[in-house]
C-alpha cells in the first residue's frame, strides 16, 4: 500500500476516534474525581438509584426477587456482576461506567464515519463526547449508561452491508440486550425487521429470531412466577399513567391512588388496581388497567391532553434538565464536578440537527435503523412523559443529524433556512434560561445527608426550602418535623405538622405522629381528637394506638389506656412498649373518668 495512503488513513482514524474520544475522556476522568471526592451523592443514593442498589445487592446474594419484574432487569445484574468482583464499591461501578461511556463514544463515531464526511463526523462524535448529561449519568446508578451502549452497538450492526447475515443476528441480540436495560426500546426491535421484511427478508428473520431469543426467555421467566403477560418489565401502565393525568406537566405528574416511591410502587399499585377491579390481579392486568386510567383520562380531556403534548414537545427539545431521581443542575451550582457552561452545546446542536431533518439533502444520509431508532424514542417519550434521562437515548441521533446538517445542509436555500431557524433556538435557550429550574427533592435529599452528619441547622434550613419550593408535599413536612423534634423543638415540629393538617394532606401515620407531637407539648384534648381521627383513617397502625393509651394515661381514664395498649401489642407484638405500659398501669386505680387535671 501507498505510504502517503497509509499515512492518510492514520490521520482519518485520529480525527475519527482520537479526538472525541481523548475530549470525551478527559472530562469524564476530571469529572469523576471531582464527583467522587467531593459530591455527598457520590456515596449516598436515593430513589430510583438505591432501588437498584438493593436490588443488586439481592442478586449478588442469591436472592433475588421471585415475582414478575417490574423494572427492566439487566442494570441490576450489571450492577451486581460488578459487586462480585470489586464488592460494593460505587467508585468501582462510577469507573465501570465511565468505560462503557466512552466505549459509546467510539460507536458514535464508528456510526457518524459510515455515513458522514470526515469532519462532520469527528465534529459530530466530538459534540457528543462533550455534552454534559451522558457524562452526569454515567456517574449515576442509572440504566441509561448501559442501555444507551446496548441501542448503539444494535444501530452500528444494523447498519452493515445487507449481506453480512451475521450481522443482521448480532444486531437482533444487542436490540434484545439493549431492552432488558430500558424496555421502550423493545418497540425498536419489533419495527426494525417490518422495515427489512420487503428487500432482505432473510436478513429481517434473523433480526427478529436473534431479537426473541433475548427476550422470550424474560417473557417466560415473569409467566411463571405469577406475572402474567409481561414481556419485560410490569410498570408501562403506571408510566404512562404518571405521564397523562390531570397533574402532568409534560414530565412526571402525580397520580393521587399511588405513592411515587419506587420501593414500594409495584406491590401498591398492583394492590390498588385490584381493590378497584374487584378481584386479584397479576402484575400484566394491573399494567393494563392503569393504562386503562390514563386512557380515560386523555378521551376526557382531549384539550388538557394536545396541551399537555405540547409541553412534552417543548421539554423534549430542551436542554432544561428534566429530573427523574437526579437532578443536574441542583448539584452542578453546588459541588464540582461536570462544568455547568457545558450545557450550551446542546443549542447549536440542535440548531444543526434541525436542519439536517429538514433539509432531504442532509436527512438522506442518515441510514433508515436510526430513523426507526430516533422515531420510536421520540413516540415512546411524547406517549409516556419526558424526562433528560430518557431523552439521552436521543442524543447521538441529533449528533449525527447535525453532522449531516452541518455536511449536506447548507447548500442551495440551507443558510436561509438557518437562519430562520436560529431565531427559534434562542428563544428556546432564553426560555430555558428563565425557566424556574427549582425542585423541591434535592433540597431534601441534600438535607437528609446534612442530618445523618450531624449537620442539624444547615438540614432544617434546605428542609425549609424543600418545603417552600413543594408545600403541598407531605413528606417535606414530616422531614422538617422531625429535623425540629430531633433538636429537642417539639413544638416547632407540631407548628410544621399543623399546615398539612389543616390542608387535608396528612395520612393516618402523619396524623399519629401529629398526635404524638400535641401530647408532648400538653396538648391532650387536641392530641385525643386527632389521633382518634388518624385510627379511623388506618386502624392497624399500632404505634397510633399505643399513643391514643398514652393519652388517655394522662388524663387518668387508666382502664381505656389499658385498652388501647392490648390492641398495639396484638397489632405489633414486637414492640415493647405497650407491655411496658401495661406492666406499668398493673397495679393502678381503673376509674372510667378523667382525674381533675388541675391536681
Amino acid at each position: 500500500m501507498d505510504t502517503g495512503a497509509v499515512r492518510e488513513k492514520g490521520k482519518t482514524r485520529i480525527l475519527f476516534f482520537a479526538v472525541p474520544l481523548a475530549a470525551g475522556l478527559a472530562l469524564r476522568v476530571f469529572s469523576l474525581v471531582r464527583y467522587s471526592s467531593e459530591n455527598p451523592f457520590a456515596a449516598r443514593l436515593f430513589s430510583d438509584a438505591h432501588h437498584y442498589l438493593e436490588w443488586a445487592r439481592l442478586i449478588a446474594a442469591g436472592d433475588a426477587p421471585r415475582e414478575a419484574f417490574y423494572q427492566a432487569p439487566l442494570y441490576p445484574y450489571f450492577l451486581s456482576a460488578i459487586f462480585r468482583v470489586f464488592g460494593e464499591n460505587l467508585t468501582a461501578v462510577y469507573g465501570a461506567q465511565l468505560f462503557v461511556g466512552c466505549a459509546s463514544i467510539l460507536l458514535v463515531a464508528d456510526l457518524a464515519r459510515a455515513f458522514l464526511p470526515r469532519a462532520a463526523a469527528a465534529a459530530a462524535a466530538t459534540a457528543y463526547a462533550l455534552h454534559p448529561y451522558p457524562v452526569h449519568f454515567e456517574e449515576k446508578l442509572f440504566p441509561e449508561t448501559v442501555a444507551l451502549f446496548a441501542a448503539l452497538l444494535a444501530l452500528r450492526l444494523a447498519v452493515r452491508p445487507r449481506d453480512s447475515l451475521l450481522g443482521r443476528a448480532s444486531a437482533g441480540l444487542a436490540a434484545g440486550v439493549s431492552s432488558l436495560a430500558r424496555a421502550n426500546l423493545l418497540l425498536f426491535g419489533v419495527l426494525f425487521p417490518l422495515l427489512l421484511l420487503r428487500r432482505e427478508r432473510t436478513g429481517a428473520l434473523l433480526f427478529a429470531g436473534a431479537f426473541f431469543v433475548v427476550i422470550l426467555p424474560v417473557l417466560a421467566r415473569n409467566l411463571a412466577v405469577g406475572g402474567g403477560f409481561v414481556p419485560i418489565a410490569a410498570n408501562a401502565g403506571e408510566v404512562f399513567l404518571h405521564g397523562n393525568n390531570p397533574s402532568a406537566r409534560g414530565s412526571m405528574g402525580k397520580v393521587r391512588e399511588l405513592r411515587a416511591d419506587i420501593e414500594t410502587l409495584a406491590t401498591e399499585s398492583r394492590r390498588v388496581a385490584s381493590e378497584k377491579a374487584g378481584r386479584t390481579l397479576d402484575a400484566g392486568e394491573a399494567s393494563a388497567f392503569w393504562f386503562r386510567e390514563g386512557l380515560r383520562w386523555v378521551r376526557a380531556n382531549p384539550g388538557a391532553y394536545v396541551v399537555l403534548e405540547l409541553r412534552k414537545l417543548r421539554l423534549l427539545l430542551s436542554a432544561r434538565f428534566t429530573p427523574l431521581g437526579s437532578d443536574f443542575d441542583f448539584e452542578t451550582a453546588r459541588f464540582p464536578g461536570i462544568p455547568r457552561t457545558l450545557v450550551f452545546l446542546h443549542y447549536p446542536l440542535l440548531l444543526f440537527a434541525a436542519l439536517g431533518l429538514l433539509r432531504s439533502e442532509a436527512r438522506r444520509r442518515i441510514p433508515p435503523a436510526v430513523l426507526v431508532f430516533a422515531a420510536v424514542q421520540v413516540f415512546t417519550l411524547l406517549f409516556f412523559f419526558v424526562s433528560t434521562r430518557y431523552v439521552l437515548l436521543l442524543l447521538p441521533v441529533a449528533a449525527w443529524l447535525a453532522g449531516a446538517g452541518a455536511a449536506f445542509g447548507l447548500s442551495g436555500r440551507g443558510p436561509r433556512l438557518l437562519a430562520a431557524l436560529a431565531p427559534l433556538v434562542i428563544l428556546l435557550a432564553l426560555a430555558d434560561a428563565r425557566a424556574d429550574r427549582a425542585h423541591a427533592t434535592p433540597y431534601a435529599q441534600l438535607a437528609s445527608i446534612r442530618s445523618e452528619e450531624g449537620r442539624w441547622e444547615e438540614a432544617i434550613a434546605l428542609y425549609e426550602e424543600a418545603l417552600r419550593i413543594a408545600p403541598l408535599e407531605l413528606r417535606h413536612h414530616q422531614n422538617l418535623a422531625r429535623a425540629h423534634e430531633v433538636l429537642g423543638d417539639a413544638r416547632a415540629a407540631a407548628s410544621v405538622i399543623a399546615p398539612a393538617v389543616r390542608a387535608g394532606l396528612a395520612d393516618g401515620r402523619t396524623l399519629g405522629y401529629y398526635g404524638a407531637l400535641l401530647l408532648q407539648i400538653g396538648e391532650e384534648d387536641e392530641a385525643e381528637r386527632i389521633l382518634r381521627e388518624a385510627i379511623r383513617i388506618e386502624p392497624n397502625r399500632a404505634r397510633t394506638r399505643f399513643t391514643l393509651g398514652l393519652v388517655l394515661e394522662k388524663t387518668g381514664r387508666i382502664a381505656e389506656a389499658a385498652k388501647c395498649y392490648r390492641e398495639a401489642s396484638h397489632l405489633n407484638p414486637d414492640d415493647p412498649d405497650p407491655k411496658r405500659a401495661l406492666l406499668r398501669l398493673r397495679d393502678r386505680p381503673t376509674s372510667g373518668h378523667p382525674t381533675n387535671r388541675s391536681e
